[in-house]
């Protein structure tokens, strides 16, 4: 991966986007409903490798205590905290989307891997959470629990997508 201007530009984008974005927060059913996942999907899917490491610097920068997590809150011990499966998790999620993001296509397809990513980040958070000693009462169940927020956030990633795609084909055509 080299850089050069307009890659630094995309990491800059990205990660302005993450901690602008990302910890924006609604409380539904006890379970913060962020958009960090979505902006991980949204900024993969684009920037590539450069939004990988965005979350990373993403990720730094919350260790670091800036108030990038759920409603902007500084929490540099996250780690050992049951959200810390989750934010462990979101470097394999962006890989993930980055490894697949070619083989994405159209619509339904780049709704599927999205869900995937989701689903697979929660089933990392629920083992990672364990072996922490945190310890998720019924993995089942949180995955219930957390499915329409998935499930919001995957159409809204899709759909954004989608109508990017069709504005620059519009444009070019």
């Amino acid at each position: 991966m080299s850089f050069n201007t307009t890659g630094l530009l995309q990491v800059f984008i990205a990660l302005v986007a993450l901690v602008g974005l990302g910890p924006i927060a609604l409380n539904v059913y006890e379970i913060p409903f962020t958009l960090q996942t979505l902006i991980i999907c949204l900024v993969t899917y684009y920037f590539g490798w450069r939004g990988v490491l965005a979350v990373a610097l993403y990720i730094c920068l919350g260790l670091l205590g800036l108030p990038v997590w759920s409603n902007y809150h500084v929490k540099p011990d996250i780690l050992s905290t049951a959200s810390g499966g989750f934010v462990m998790g979101f470097i394999p999620m962006a890989i993930l989307l980055v490894l697949v993001r070619k083989k994405m296509g159209g619509f339904h397809n780049r709704g599927s891997w999205f869900f995937l990513a989701h689903v697979i980040l929660v089933l990392l958070a629920i083992g990672i959470n364990t072996l922490l000693g945190h310890g998720t009462a019924n993995g089942v169940n949180l995955i219930l629990r957390l499915a329409p927020g998935m499930i919001v956030k995957t159409l809204i990633a899709t759909s954004f997508i989608q109508l990017l795609t069709m504005a620059k084909a519009n444009k070019n055509g």
